[in-house]
């Protein structure tokens, strides 16, 4: 899975803790003031509950694997993703800002709809100059680059070590057949791997 085993570890000792620190100083703001009634489900505030605990995905590939005996593997970069959830800790966990957080509105939902669109449209589109345009802005130490090497040769090692059919399950983007042969998809495309998105409303299959 693209997550890494020092956030798993993280999450799953740290993470705690701190959820219940979130959890303590809301129910004090709860009781002060009219304008933090809805902090609790506040969209600032279940964005750092998403952030501290398990993403979903993981909770339930691990549940699937364990009912049927099968590893999961946590095998993205850790330092990036350990340095985030360390500045969550220092900048979002206070007093504070969860105060900023209940005086202000709620940001909008995610437009999921049209992300999904845009994924469609990316994965099946024969357009190599329109795939090109929209990974320029994914490039980089966080984004494609270093981060799909890593992946791909974690992957590759797997897969050759391991018997049986592999699934990697990871964020979309990885995904594109890239011009310039940098995405996780492009660097494995000898091993023929099946792409699939899980949009809950249209599974695509490039």
């Amino acid at each position: 899975m693209e997550i890494s085993p020092g956030v798993v570890a993280y999450r799953q000792t740290h993470g705690i803790l701190l959820l219940r620190k979130l959890g303590m100083i809301v129910e004090r703001l709860l009781g002060q003031s009219p304008p933090s009634a809805l902090l609790a489900d506040h969209p600032g505030i279940v964005a750092i509950r998403n952030l501290l605990g398990l993403p979903y995905e993981f909770r339930v590939a691990s549940t699937y694997a364990r009912k049927r005996g099968i590893a999961v593997q946590a095998i993205d970069q850790s330092e990036i993703s350990l340095l985030k959830l360390r500045q969550v800790e220092e900048r979002l966990i206070s007093r504070q800002h969860l105060k900023r957080i209940a005086a202000s509105p709620g940001a909008a939902a995610p437009d999921n709809a049209h992300r999904y669109e845009l994924a469609r449209q990316l994965l099946t589109s024969p357009d190599a100059r329109l795939r090109s345009a929209f990974l320029q802005g994914c490039r980089g130490e966080e984004g494609i680059g270093p981060r799909d090497r890593h992946l791909a040769a974690k992957i590759r090692s797997l897969a050759q070590s391991q018997p049986g059919h592999l699934v990697h399950i990871g964020g979309w983007v990885h995904l594109l057949d890239d011009p310039d042969g940098e995405t996780l998809y492009s660097l494995l495309s000898d091993l023929q791997p099946r792409r699939l998105l899980l949009d809950p409303d249209h599974p695509v299959s490039p």
